[in-house]
């Protein structure tokens, strides 16, 4: 069966693409439910999209782009998630904390070591009490 990504979650941040001046790297992560058949996880990934500034002509030139990476989602980190991922959400004042919560109401937090290709996840802790699967999962 083919990956199922239910969950998307467009982190807040980017960071100015230092190869190309126009565009910028933009930073999400997605969620597996692979119906029980293989393990679900957590990826982190980015983009490379054109810097917009709204209200003003925008030219962006392609030409010095390399056509197989030109916004091609690059798979940075692959997160081992014990069930279902319902949402996952990185910490807007931690980078690299992620919590996301499982299909039985279990939030799981780990802790990303970078924001590069191979950047890896460590499990930090649970957190009980939901007593059914939710749909929001959020940081204040």
């Amino acid at each position: 069966m083919a990956e199922l990504y239910p969950h998307v979650s467009h982190l807040s941040f980017t960071l100015s693409d230092e190869e190309f001046q126009q565009f910028e790297q933009n930073y999400f992560l997605t969620g597996t439910d692979n119906g029980g058949e293989s393990a679900d996880f957590i990826q982190f990934s980015r983009v490379r999209l054109p810097k917009i500034k709204v209200g003003q002509k925008s030219v962006i030139d392609y030409s010095k782009l390399d056509k197989a990476t030109h916004s091609k989602i690059e798979i940075l980190a692959k997160i081992p998630h014990d069930t279902e991922v319902m949402k996952a959400r990185m910490c807007p004042k931690k980078q690299g904390l992620i919590a996301a919560v499982n299909n039985q109401g279990l939030v799981n937090l780990y802790q990303l070591n970078g924001i590069t290709k191979g950047a890896q996840a460590a499990h930090v802790a649970c957190l009980y009490g939901l007593k059914e699967e939710t749909f929001c999962l959020n940081w204040s």
